[in-house]
Parts: structure tokens; sequence; C-alpha cells
């Protein structure tokens, strides 16, 4: 794999950080993975950065829009698309991105579809 094409992903359910893992691997980029936001941050400021990062928005410590708002706040990090994550519906969503600071949203579950998608969109 590539570590110059990572994407992270941080989300407290195992069986969906290992879904997300599967789904960007097959597609050829290299998937750093956490269970919660402090976790992660090991993986979101080394070199090099990551292409993309995927938040759960509901987090245990520190919610995902709170860390994309951080990321966002902070030089080294702020270019970076951050993508959050979560069934909630499409206008809640998109709210919470727009409070944020967060590029987008994936409404759950992950499909490999889903995150070409995103991809597309904000790694081009």
């Amino acid at each position: 794999m590539n570590s110059e094409m990572k994407i992270v992903v941080v989300d407290d359910c195992p069986f969906m950080l290992k879904i997300a893992e599967d789904i960007i691997t097959g597609a050829g980029f290299t998937a750093f993975t956490a269970k919660t936001s402090i976790e992660t941050n090991a993986h979101i400021f080394s070199k090099p950065l990551p292409k993309m990062v995927l938040i759960d928005v509901e987090m245990p410590l520190l919610s995902g829009d709170k860390t994309a708002r951080r990321l966002k706040g902070t030089d080294v990090t702020s270019g970076i698309p951050i993508l959050l994550m979560s069934s909630k519906p499409d206008d809640l969503m998109q709210e919470l991105c727009d409070q944020s600071g967060a590029d987008g949203y994936i409404i759950k579950p992950l499909t490999p579809d889903k995150f070409k998608e995103a991809v597309q969109k904000h790694c081009s």
C-alpha cells in the first residue's frame, strides 16, 4: 500500500472500522483506523498527512463534529478533507457540517460506491 494515499477512519464500532478498512484498502488506499478521536491523532498529524479523514459523529469522549471543528481550526490539518459519518438524516448532517467546518458527510452504512464518490469529490 502507498502510505502517501492514507485515509484515516474514526469510529467506536469495530465492525464499522473493519468495513471501512476493507473498502478503503480495496480502493487502493492505506487505511488507518481508531476507536476514538484522541487515539487517531498520531495518524492524522504524522507525515504524510492523510488524503481524507472520516469521523463518526457519535463518539465517546469527543464527538466527530467537535473533532472536525478542531482539525479545521488547526493550520496543519485545515486543508484535509473531513467527512462526518452517521445514520442521521441529511438535514441534520448538513447542519453539523456547516457548524463544524467538515467538508461533507456520508450516511451510514459506508459502501464502496459512497466511498468512491466521496474520494472523487473531495480528494481530486
